[in-house]
């Protein structure tokens, strides 16, 4: 009973570390004129996402609302911000500019639905 017990525990061990060897899912977002493109994004629990954030035009934020994700998107040709999420929760989440950008800021929002 103890052999059964040592092979299951090196298997189990086995597949978290292959879980955790997947390379991240990258989803490219592109703020501008109080939009993101893409506005809905869509992925499967336990997902760990890549998003690669540039501006076509000014500086803008990037908040997952209810996460600890808030982080600067510089302005047009000013390089790309990279930030990493774990899928970990099923639902929609709220995605919003968290940087004040212009008159249609309170707007600029996209959505993340983890399945």
């Amino acid at each position: 009973m103890m052999r059964v017990r040592v092979v299951v525990v090196a298997l189990l061990v086995g597949v978290a570390a292959n879980l955790q060897a997947q390379p991240p899912t990258v989803i490219r977002v592109s703020a501008e004129r109080f939009a993101f493109t893409p506005s809905e994004i869509t992925v499967e629990r336990g997902t760990v996402v890549e998003f690669h954030l540039t501006s076509e035009d000014t500086d803008h934020g990037f908040r997952i609302v209810g996460s600890d994700v808030d982080v600067a998107i510089p302005k047009r040709r000013r390089g790309e911000t990279v930030v990493r999420y774990t899928a970990d929760t099923a639902g929609r989440f709220v995605i919003e500019c968290s940087r004040p950008c212009g008159a249609g800021h309170t707007a600029m929002r996209a959505t993340l639905i983890v399945k």
